[in-house]
């Protein structure tokens, strides 16, 4: 089971050590939805994070620090420190070359905004997805159905903001 983002949150020094690719499913070969406690609930392809991190804030060279290991969700790993995930990608070259994940899929990370209604009256809304950065040449733009669908909790997130 993987750790809950609120143990980044406490650390004062952590590090990307490796990424595994996971693919949870049942007896039934169908997806099973993890619960992740204070992180957000994830199915399908995803990846985790072998991470090594430390709360021990005193003047003690690093190796004396007491340090801990554990499995973390991608995504919930970005939320806490984006920059971190982006270079540890970066640095291998690339999420799409190394990180195992399918071509044909992805996670939306977070709605960056909703856009003006089109003429034929649709809407829509500008997605970072996890492992990317916002800019331009990384997002896409889904419609409200096409989030409905995939992304509805991030979409409900999204409306109870926007109000």
């Amino acid at each position: 089971m993987p750790e809950s983002p609120n143990e980044l949150r406490k650390t004062t020094d952590w590090t990307i050590l490796s990424h595994e690719l996971f693919n949870e499913k049942d007896d039934k070969g169908e997806l099973v939805k993890l619960i992740v406690p204070n992180g957000h609930d994830i199915a399908g392809s995803h990846i985790r994070f072998r991470i090594k991190w430390t709360i021990d804030s005193s003047d003690k060279e690093p190796a004396d620090k007491e340090w801990k290991e554990g499995h973390f969700i991608e995504r919930d790993v970005q939320f806490v420190d984006e920059g971190k995930v982006l270079v540890y990608w970066k640095e291998l070259g690339g999420r799409d070359g190394v990180s195992g994940i399918p071509e044909d899929y992805c996670h939306v990370l977070r709605i960056l905004e909703k856009g003006k209604k089109t003429k034929r009256g649709m809407v829509k809304y500008k997605l970072q997805f996890v492992g990317y950065s916002a800019e331009k040449s990384e997002v896409e733009h889904w419609s409200r159905e096409e989030l409905k669908y995939n992304f509805l909790e991030l979409l409900a997130e999204w409306e109870d903001k926007d109000g």
